[in-house]
């Protein structure tokens, strides 16, 4: 009976030999596990740089390459014998103190000087002079030489005030469909109104339609004229381009005989409204695209505004370099 004793405690001792490795090599494997992610955590929110080389990632090595780029646009400007190159964010220079002004000519003085008139005084402009700034128009370019416009003068004053109210009317009522500030739920008209005409909805013009609904200016500015300008939608190529040399031309000749003119967008509107249609025969393939009002400038408007000038990439002889 004593023999058998220890043969039955030697079994249950090699029992327990062989299950007992299994179950604390687990727990340290998942403790271990556990140990190391946290270290490898902590390395990546705290690298060391001598660290960098051994674990390097994807997202390290991008990482890199962006500090390198951000630091060569910010070393490479500032030398000028390196690179042509203008530094980030720089301020372009004012033109006059670029190229003098007493070296410009009367066409570069009228094109840089010139701004929009929003102060007309109440004489009329004489017709003769009316006629000059439309052939002016007239002889502008276009593709094929097939001249998409049509114009048409407005200097009745009545007309020009019944015009006016008009616009206000219906620039009011498209605010009131589009301005989700005050009415969320309206946010779904604008999306429409977003894919039909993305550019009407610009912040510019959208403040321009806020005032304008709001009567906090007025369209046409007291202006004692205004020359519309239809396109014709069969033009060759892009006749809205060419409407847009047309206008240029008319306004530079405006502006050369002393006379200030600003561009009406807003005009547009105009076109819904059947009695202006039909007044000014406006039907397909016609279209308005846009109006000029001209008038004697109140005081002196004009003065060279600063703008900045976006970098442009210049090609010739001697390679490729980036000017502004």
């Amino acid at each position: 009976m004593t023999k058998k004793k220890p043969a039955g405690t030697a079994g249950s001792k090699k029992k327990t030999k062989k299950k007992a490795p299994t179950k604390p090599a687990v727990k340290k494997s998942v403790a271990a596990a556990k140990k190391k992610t946290p270290l490898k955590a902590a390395e990546k929110k705290t690298p060391v740089p001598g660290a960098k080389k051994k674990t390097a990632t994807k997202k390290g090595s991008l990482q890199k390459a962006t500090v390198k780029k951000t630091a060569a646009r910010k070393i490479l400007p500032a030398d000028k014998n390196k690179s042509s190159r203008p530094a980030a964010g720089s301020i372009t220079p004012p033109i006059e103190k670029v190229f003098l002004p007493n070296d410009w000519n009367n066409t570069e003085k009228i094109i840089l000087a010139r701004r929009s008139t929003r102060a007309y005084q109440k004489k009329q402009v004489p017709e003769q002079m009316v006629r000059r700034i439309i052939e002016c128009g007239r002889y502008s370019p276009s593709e094929g030489n097939y001249q998409p416009w049509r114009f048409i003068v407005i200097r009745d004053q009545k007309m020009l005030k019944e015009m006016e109210a008009d616009a206000q009317k219906m620039i009011a009522k498209i605010w009131n469909v589009v301005n989700y500030r005050d009415h969320p739920w309206r946010k779904y008209h604008t999306k429409v109104f977003e894919y039909l005409a993305p550019s009407m909805l610009h912040p510019i013009p959208s403040g321009a339609i806020e005032a304008v609904a709001q009567g906090k200016f007025n369209v046409f500015w007291g202006a004692p004229m205004m020359i519309l300008i239809l396109k014709d939608k069969r033009g060759i190529g892009n006749p809205d381009l060419n409407v847009g040399i047309v206008g240029t031309n008319m306004v530079l000749a405006a502006h050369s005989m002393g006379l200030g003119t600003c561009w009406i967008g807003i005009s547009r509107v105009l076109a819904y409204y059947k009695k202006w249609r039909r007044l000014f025969n406006i039907r397909h393939p016609w279209a308005l695209e846009e109006a000029l009002l001209v008038g004697f400038p109140i005081g002196d408007p004009d003065g060279f505004v600063h703008r900045d000038t976006h970098k442009i990439d210049w090609f010739d002889d001697n390679g490729h370099k980036v000017v502004r």
